[in-house]
């Protein structure tokens, strides 16, 4: 009987895969726990054959998710090398809020056949221009398998922080859909937009020579000193000798981490275990789904997305649940205006709290608009940074050390009906700043259903928003210090709202 039970689950899959070949239709599966989406990641790339084109908006290289991720993508590399086509692209937001990588780093991947580039590598003081940024993240493989949605290169995303964690949502792509996700990545990757990340390179006797105005031939310390008596060559000297221990140290330490295996074996054999403990996610065929992208610019306009997103909840007559880290709704979305001419709609809103946000001002920014929605027809529900059901194991060493969490994720469900996973935040940046991208799966009512109990499976782990407890939340978390801050700093919430 169980040998039947096989037989006919791998004749169900390879009907399934059959059909996505031959009709326009996608398989998807939601990955609601971040240890999940760690090892989807990992499986994907080790069987990878063609290609790995990566996007991502954080890039934390200290990471033990993010080295991990990177071995495989380095085995990988020296695995395909007699294959001239193969190719692994990494795609980096490089602005105001993030992390540089190391050109240490970059040096290690580009001789190892990977290539790295930085979305509009910019600082500070290069306003407007640096406040454009890439928000969207991306894990294609092949052309044939995608992940979108909310995890960036982050332990917290993985379920690996040691202060917090995110609750966050991606979903696996496998079908005709990817081919346009892997158009989106490929047009931003190839755009003046994107440049190749700064590489270490060796430093060389004859250029800091050079720099000093001293003419040599001399490609040893040795042979320098000999051959030069001319002024300033001891300056020249000592700054090579600097900058070469400087080299031979970062190098050094970026080998270390990267070929230290223990800490990845240890991720993995606890990864394996909390695979093997818990059920496998179910998949779904989407028959509809629509894949929308921003193209980059540098000018205040409106968003693609943001036009995808306000005509999903436009085009809504019975319900909107709605799952997002931050809330600052723009009038053009008109959210509001859709609630007060549809009656007999429901409105749903899972969001941070001012104690489980990573960004304050955001969430005390939201207060202003939450108060509008406070209506017989809306339920808004304030996360409060602990997850009761959340697995935990005495076992576990890396997964699950923090007790704090936070929300990131992204999704929209709509009339119980259409599904919408994204990297889009309800807030100006998204609307107009943000490179951001999305997957609608339409007419599934089965995955809509899923998508919302998965949202509402936590919902012992929020508080319901009410005109009685509204000053309180509006508070929560302030004390004396940070409530004179968030007095001083209201003005200039609400005057550069439009850049939170």
């Amino acid at each position: 009987m169980l040998k039947c039970k096989s037989f006919l689950h791998l004749l169900f899959s390879a009907l399934t895969i059959f059909c996505l070949k031959c009709f326009p239709q996608d398989l998807i599966e939601l990955q609601t726990k971040g240890y999940e989406a760690l090892q989807k990641r990992i499986h994907l790339i080790q069987n990878a054959k063609h290609s790995i084109k990566i996007e991502t908006y954080i890039f934390d290289q200290n990471a033990k998710s993010t080295i991990l991720i990177l071995q495989e993508l380095v085995k990988k590399s020296i695995e395909q090398k007699s294959n001239p086509n193969f190719k692994i692209q990494l795609l980096i937001d490089h602005g105001l809020f993030s992390q540089p990588i190391s050109k240490y780093l970059v040096r290690y991947l580009k001789d190892h056949g990977i290539e790295v580039k930085l979305f509009n590598p910019s600082y500070f003081t290069e306003y407007p221009k640096v406040n454009y940024r890439n928000h969207r993240k991306q894990f294609i493989i092949d052309g044939a398998y995608a992940i979108v949605g909310g995890r960036n290169f982050a332990d917290e995303y993985f379920d690996l922080g040691t202060n917090f964690n995110f609750i966050d949502k991606d979903l696996l792509i496998y079908g005709s859909t990817v081919s346009k996700i892997e158009k989106s990545f490929d047009k931003t990757y190839t755009s003046k937009f994107s440049k190749l990340a700064l590489s270490a390179e060796t430093p060389q006797l004859k250029d800091i020579a050079k720099k000093y105005q001293i003419q040599t031939t001399a490609s040893t310390e040795a042979d320098f000193i000999l051959s030069s008596d001319q002024k300033n060559s001891k300056f020249a000297l000592a700054e090579y000798k600097a900058l070469k221990e400087i080299y031979n140290t970062e190098t050094k330490n970026i080998n270390q981490a990267l070929q230290n295996f223990d800490i990845s074996k240890q991720i993995t054999k606890e990864l394996n275990f909390l695979i093997a403990s818990q059920p496998a996610n179910p998949k779904f065929v989407c028959n509809q789904s629509n894949y929308f992208y921003d193209l980059p610019k540098l000018e205040k306009t409106k968003n693609s997305s943001a036009n995808y997103v306000s005509d999903l909840i436009n085009n809504s007559t019975k319900e909107i649940v709605i799952e997002n880290s931050y809330f600052i709704p723009q009038e053009e979305m008109n959210l509001f205006s859709v609630l007060n001419n549809k009656t007999d709609i429901k409105f749903k809103l899972y969001t941070n709290s001012l104690i489980s946000t990573d960004v304050k001002l955001v969430s005390v920014a939201s207060f202003k608009y939450l108060k509008g929605f406070l209506t017989d027809q809306s339920e808004i529900y304030l996360f409060q940074g602990t997850a009761k059901n959340i697995l935990s194991d005495s076992s576990l060493n890396h997964f699950y050390q923090s007790k704090n969490w936070r929300l990131h994720s992204k999704v929209i469900v709509s009339d119980k009906n259409h599904t919408l996973i994204s990297s889009y935040n309800l807030d100006p940046r998204s609307f107009y700043f943000n490179l951001e991208n999305g997957y609608a799966c339409l007419d599934n009512p089965r995955f809509a259903e899923f998508t919302a109990s998965e949202i509402e499976s936590i919902k012992a782990d929020y508080t319901l928003l009410n005109d009685t407890n509204f000053k309180e939340l509006q508070n929560q978390g302030k004390n004396i210090f940070s409530f004179i801050k968030f007095t001083f700093l209201k003005p200039a919430i609400w005057l550069f709202e439009d850049l939170l």
